[in-house]
């Protein structure tokens, strides 16, 4: 796996995620790359998105705290 690009809204994300846990192994952490976006405040959204929705999601499908 050379690249894996996850994206979409907060379920079709979480789901990849754990599509990604399956088919690899369970992993710790998240690496978050980006590109300076256009709309600062839209970027500042999906931050939040991710942080608020899909980590929680993932978190608690997996059983972690």
């Amino acid at each position: 796996m050379d690249d894996v690009i996850v994206v979409g809204d907060p379920a079709h994300v979480t789901q990849q995620l754990l599509q990604l846990r399956e088919q690899s192994a369970p992993f710790g952490t998240l690496i978050l790359t980006a590109h300076d976006g256009d709309d600062r405040v839209q970027w500042i959204r999906s931050l939040e998105l991710l942080t608020t929705e899909v980590v929680r999601a993932f978190n608690r499908v997996i059983g972690a705290a």
